[in-house]
């Protein structure tokens, strides 16, 4: 049996395994991706002043997420 708290008063705990996917934001995605590529985050922000004109992803509209995200899953290592 797993790990009991002492002076449990309760009925045994029931532990289970729960597999199942995370899902991540978009913006945790693009995180990922420019891990992946190798971008710093100053080279993204490059990116996006020179194709958006906006400093960081928060500024940006949600088809522009979806289009940096799109670019950036593009990029070959």
């Amino acid at each position: 049996m797993p790990h009991r708290r002492q002076n449990w008063a309760g009925d045994d705990p029931c532990w289970k395994l729960i597999a199942g996917v995370i899902e991540l934001s978009n913006s945790d995605l693009i995180l990922v991706e420019m891990k992946r590529i190798g971008w710093t985050i100053k080279q993204g922000r490059n990116y996006l002043q020179q194709n958006y004109n906006k400093q960081s992803r928060q500024q940006l509209s949600n088809d522009e997420i979806e289009e940096f995200l799109d670019y950036l899953k593009a990029q070959q290592l």
